[in-house]
């Protein structure tokens, strides 16, 4: 492809020869992969599970949900157990995923609505419970309605 010079800059101009797509010197889909993957920030949901505040009981449920081995149907049946359904035995209408479980579920969102509405904003649920705890962490509240806030979802769940 050659270029011709034009006023608003150069133009390509369509002609015969091959084309030939140059992205960077010596690329390579490793290369690629590493300067994607290298500097990324680790997915730790430490930060959220082991807290003073918290019963244990609920730190370790939260610990399995983020390691996705909470017995869910859905799981069961990964496992080889014999389940009648993969679909919620609450609301019959989706998978049992730990997700579906705490936060997409019908009868979870009517809770999280009841709390989200109280607060008086607004605020769809993420799709995983990672990205909720990350999500939930980051809020301007002040004193009491803070305080409430960051332990709201480890009492919902």
């Amino acid at each position: 492809m050659r270029f011709i010079k034009k006023g608003l800059g150069q133009v390509p101009e369509v002609t015969n020869e091959e084309d030939e797509l140059k992205i960077l010197e010596d690329f390579s889909t490793k290369s690629c992969y590493d300067a994607l993957v290298g500097d990324l920030e680790q997915c730790n949901f430490q930060k959220f599970v082991w807290k003073n505040n918290i019963p244990h009981k609920v730190s370790f449920l939260l610990w399995e949900g983020f390691q996705n081995v909470i017995p869910t149907r859905l799981m069961l049946r990964h496992r080889g157990i014999q389940v009648e359904s993969e679909l919620c035995l609450f609301c019959d209408a989706e998978r049992e995923t730990t997700e579906h479980m705490f936060m997409h579920c019908n009868f979870s969102s009517v809770v999280w609505d009841y709390f989200i509405k109280a607060f008086k904003i607004l605020w769809p649920l993420p799709r995983t419970l990672l990205e909720l705890f990350g999500a939930w962490s980051i809020n301007v509240l002040h004193g009491r309605g803070r305080k409430i806030w960051e332990i709201l979802p480890y009492t919902i769940c």
